[in-house]
């Protein structure tokens, strides 16, 4: 809501273009190649059944999840102003975004 419709892409590539390192973070379990195909029937002599109806999770995962990279949360306290002044900065310039 507090981007007023700007897609998660956006806003990470905005994030990167301040300096903030972020990725949009994982993907859905059931799309593991683990969990699928020839490689499960190996290892465990069947198949599984993934249901993949789960839509907050594919939702949060391509959608709206994502993550700070690791160095920027036990950097120094800065690093903290600095997230939240691009945070502010992007808010300030949604139009812009859009």
């Amino acid at each position: 809501e507090k981007l007023q419709g700007i897609s998660r892409d956006t806003f990470l590539k905005a994030l990167k273009a301040e300096g903030i390192g972020c990725v949009p973070g994982y993907l859905p379990v059931y799309t593991f190649p683990c969990l699928q195909g020839d490689y499960i029937r190996k290892c465990i002599g069947s198949d599984i059944n993934v249901n993949p109806d789960t839509p907050a999770a594919d939702r949060i995962c391509y959608e709206t999840g994502f993550w700070f990279l690791q160095n920027m949360m036990l950097s120094e306290p800065e690093a903290m102003d600095e997230i939240a002044a691009a945070l502010r900065k992007i808010s300030e310039n949604l139009d812009e975004l859009r």
